[in-house]
């Protein structure tokens, strides 16, 4: 079976003006090409497998990475990398961004009170917006695939404890448990021999009688 790969690259760029500075993307096509898979079985495995070849085969610094691959009726995308300065999710997916626009609620509707219009092939996905000097209540992010509201309060991703953190103080915790029992161990032997001694002492003293 005949697949068709696309690899890209995403790279970081700001735009905006005196008022607001936003990080977005410019897209470069790394490679176009077919490959045939020779086995039908588990396709869509060998589809992952190979976008996540390609993806590693092409990571890079400051830049994300996608690899899509393509069969008759299948489809598999694997994206990975990692970007400076990037504050939180402004598009679930990778998205040709057309206008971002700052709205003031006026009453009981909207006010457009600035544009910000990009460069052709910008597109929108993890990044941030930075306000300089805007008094606004939300964001309009006008892309091909549909207009997206982001509130205020969603321009910064909460730092989350990684799961080896967390591990490693679950073993802390254990290990001053176990070293908290072993004195008492040590103790309940030491009242034992004391015990002991004390009947030797009895004996021998009756022994002198």
């Amino acid at each position: 079976m005949d697949v068709l790969v696309k690899t890209k690259i995403l790279r970081p760029v700001r735009i905006g003006d005196d008022k607001v500075e936003i990080i977005v993307f410019n897209e470069e096509e790394k490679s176009w090409e077919k490959h045939r898979i020779r086995s039908s079985k588990n396709i869509l495995d060998r589809m992952m497998a190979m976008a996540n070849n390609m993806v590693i085969m092409n990571l890079q610094d400051n830049a994300y990475v996608f690899s899509e691959v393509e069969a008759p009726g299948l489809r598999t995308i694997v994206g990975e990398g990692m970007v400076e300065g990037v504050e939180t999710v402004l598009s679930p997916k990778p998205s040709l961004l057309l206008s971002v626009e700052f709205g003031k609620k006026v009453d009981d509707h909207v006010e457009i009170i600035h544009k910000i219009k990009p460069e052709p092939n910008t597109w929108v996905y993890e990044g941030s917006i930075i306000n300089k000097n805007i008094d606004y209540d939300l964001i309009i992010l006008k892309t091909i695939d549909g207009p997206r509201i982001v509130l205020s309060d969603e321009l910064h991703i909460p730092q989350r404890k990684s799961s080896r953190e967390k591990k490693t103080k679950k073993k802390k915790r254990r290990k001053r448990k176990h070293t908290s029992k072993t004195p008492a161990k040590k103790s309940t032997k030491t009242s034992k021999t004391t015990k002991k001694s004390r009947k030797t002492r009895k004996r021998r003293s009756r022994r002198k009688k």
